[in-house]
């Protein structure tokens, strides 16, 4: 524990910008916890098509997807600013 403790402690010192791609790297992990452990279950036990397990790795799905895109809306007018900030 207090390995991972220091290990932490490092990449965050080394690479300070990391909490701004939070939101992103966050989006693009959540598919980990929400969902594929559901399709992994749908693949073993192959229950009837369209039942509430399908609803819940699609929706686990949507919810990735939606936190990625609004990070990536959020983040679009920094980005812009930016651009225009190196044009003058």
């Amino acid at each position: 524990m207090v390995f991972c403790g220091f290990l932490s402690l490092f990449i965050s010192v080394v690479m300070p910008f990391l909490s701004s791609l939070a939101g992103l790297l966050g989006g693009l992990t959540l598919p980990v916890t929400f969902a594929y452990p559901w399709f992994v279950w749908i693949r073993v036990k192959k229950p009837e098509r369209l039942s509430f397990n399908w609803g819940l790795g699609v929706l686990g799905t949507a919810f990735s997807l939606a936190f990625s895109l609004g990070w990536g809306l959020e983040h679009r007018q920094q980005w812009d600013e930016a651009q225009v900030l190196q044009a003058t």
